[in-house]
């Protein structure tokens, strides 16, 4: 596989963001709360340069990335993932919540809450989408699929080392535990099959965008508290059940799919 990033050490990687952010977040305590989403925007930034600014990849490599993405057996494979993302995270987390209001309903409310993201100005949601659906992406490719997944492969096999950098992904992300384990081990997959980093980074893009979207829609896609009745909750778990089915379903082809693939 391609070594552009093996050689950023994850330690250094990992110290070295964590004391960007720790950073910017003295600024944004510094300064008015409007900031906020332009102090995140910036760390991300910043966070993204130093991985890039530790390796060896350069506007070579970007190019010839980029010039691989009119791959149509690439495009058709970040399609795919894309899709198995969205019926397994959505199925799984309405699965969780339905679980959680059953089991911790404080803690459901705080979750179920979390999305409806309120917004001081259209300034502030253009930080917003800009970060999460555009910043964000390219950081968490740079540093899991890029450096981690890159030096796990020399300590472990293939398999071991996608499932490692996939279950600290899916630690990350919280109640979407299952679906961004799902999606860190399918990203890692397209980027050693098609060793093209912006092949992950695109399908990021994508799922990010719906979840910027979901920022903007706000509270008309979400139903008040007062609408959670148990039916409702019921509905939302057998829903759920149905989507994670479909979403197995694509993932078994698309598994299937990326296996076929011989790197070049």
């Amino acid at each position: 596989m391609r070594s552009e990033f093996s050689k950023v050490t994850i330690f250094r990687a990992i110290i070295g963001c964590g004391i960007i952010q720790v950073l910017m977040a003295m600024m944004s305590a510094s300064t008015v709360r409007q900031l906020s989403w332009k102090v995140e925007a910036i760390c991300y930034v910043m966070m993204s340069a130093y991985i890039i600014w530790q390796s060896t990849y350069r506007l070579k490599s970007f190019k010839k990335d980029i010039g691989g993405l009119q791959n149509k057996e690439l495009l058709w494979c970040v399609l795919l993932v894309f899709m198995t993302q969205y019926f397994m995270s959505v199925g799984g987390y309405q699965v969780v919540l339905s679980i959680l209001f059953y089991t911790n309903e404080r803690l459901a409310i705080q979750v179920y809450e979390e999305p409806l993201l309120r917004f001081s100005s259209q300034q502030d949601l253009l930080f917003a989408c800009l970060t999460v659906s555009i910043l964000v992406p390219i950081f968490e490719e740079f540093l899991f699929r890029g450096v981690i997944l890159s030096r796990f492969m020399n300590w472990f096999s293939m398999i071991g080392a996608l499932a490692i950098m996939a279950l600290c992904f899916g630690f990350l992300h919280g109640v979407d535990f299952l679906g961004a384990t799902i999606f860190g081990f399918l990203c890692g997959m397209l980027y050693l099959k098609f060793e093209n980093i912006w092949a992950p980074i695109l399908v990021h893009l994508l799922n990010n965008s719906l979840t910027c979207l979901s920022f903007s829609l706000g509270q008309a896609v979400h139903p008040s508290l007062a609408a959670l009745t148990q039916s409702y909750i019921n509905h939302q778990f057998k829903e759920g059940l149905v989507l994670l089915s479909v979403g197995m379903i694509l993932l078994f082809f698309t598994i299937k799919r990326l296996n076929s693939i011989r790197p070049d």
